[in-house]
């Protein structure tokens, strides 16, 4: 057998260990339903792969597809997650709409969602942005066009203030000059 030949046998064990790890397979979870500081629903896929990007920053993130039924006006969100204690810290959801009206509608619809869930109270009316902290919870929401986009997006950020501390201060260790 040539290098090329068990190299490509290798990669396929590889994927095929990984495949076999993942327990169950995902399914959309309600954007609604994840909890900054607790383990997302579902482990990595190949939970003890290195992730270079991951240890250097202390978070990895990807794209999950939002619940179907979800109250929350989006298809999919990122979720970053602490590579060190493995919870949620930031979850970020993003859509675009092809006007302002319907984008304020939808930034005054998680309105409700953000104060039931966090406590974090503002007046949607006439504003198209907001940026609150309720204890370690910070929300950043708002309707805008972002760069030189002709189209209006309504971006919801959820984070951990005190992740965002730990992450900020392992970045002026690892990268100080």
């Amino acid at each position: 057998m040539d290098r090329t030949t068990a190299f490509a046998i290798g990669i396929m064990l590889l994927v095929a260990s990984a495949a076999s790890a993942q327990q169950r397979p995902p399914r959309p979870v309600d954007l609604a339903d994840v909890q900054i500081g607790k383990a997302f629903p579902y482990p990595p896929f190949a939970a003890g792969a290195k992730d270079t990007m991951g240890n250097l920053l202390g978070y990895y993130v990807f794209d999950a597809p939002n619940a179907p039924d979800s109250t929350l006006p989006f298809s999919q969100f990122q979720v970053a997650v602490n590579a060190r204690s493995h919870v949620v810290s930031h979850v970020r959801a993003m859509r675009a709409y092809s006007e302002l009206k319907a984008c304020t509608a939808a930034f005054r619809s998680i309105a409700a969602f953000v104060q039931t869930r966090f406590g974090i109270h503002w007046e949607p009316s006439g504003a198209t942005s907001v940026d609150k902290t309720s204890g370690d919870i910070r929300v950043i929401a708002g309707c805008g066009y972002p760069g030189q986009s002709p189209y209006p997006t309504l971006d919801l950020q959820i984070s951990s203030v005190s992740q965002a501390e730990e992450f900020d201060e392992l970045r002026r260790k690892r990268f100080a000059r």
